[in-house]
């Protein structure tokens, strides 16, 4: 700055309200520069959120029918898992019905037992040789029938039913 003794003319004088009036102005148009400046980038910040949003929301869209895919095709399993099992229960409920009761099965044996029995007592009192053949016609008839029994509970068992 020069103060007029070189030869230079002298600043012009300047009062001090211009002085001020001429900073404020400054200072508002620096202010008014950098508000713009962060206006710019709010609005720049303000459309990537909402087009992350937007994305955002295709995302969960997109995972939301994944999931109700899922969720059906899970359902229709456990479906097809429960028609199986309630088919499975449904066989063994069979099964149980057509099988022997264990007192029915210990009476049949019973009775066999004492045929077998009487057959043998039989067979251990007759004498000769006529008797002999007439014992052994009834071993024959005993193991016929022993064999017919046996038969219809296994026919019974296996066939009871169907």
């Amino acid at each position: 700055m020069s103060d007029g003794t070189r030869g230079e003319p002298p600043p012009p004088a300047v009062s001090l309200r211009d002085y001020f009036e001429a900073e404020l102005r400054a200072i508002r148009s620096e202010m008014q520069t950098k508000l713009d400046a962060a206006e710019r980038l709010n609005v720049e910040r303000y459309g990537r959120l909402t087009d992350g949003q937007g994305a955002q929301d295709r995302a969960n869209t997109i995972a939301l029918a994944a999931a109700d895919k899922a969720v059906a095709k899970a359902e229709e399993n456990q479906r097809h898992i429960n028609l199986t099992q309630n088919e499975f229960r449904g066989t063994l409920s069979d099964q149980a019905a057509q099988l022997m009761p264990r007192k029915e099965a210990e009476q049949g044996d019973k009775i066999n037992t004492a045929a077998i029995n009487a057959l043998a007592d039989r067979m251990n009192r007759s004498g000769g040789k006529s008797e002999g053949y007439a014992g052994l016609w009834g071993f024959i008839v005993a193991g016929i029938a022993t064999a017919a029994v046996v038969f219809g509970v296994v026919w019974t068992v296996t066939h009871a039913g169907k």
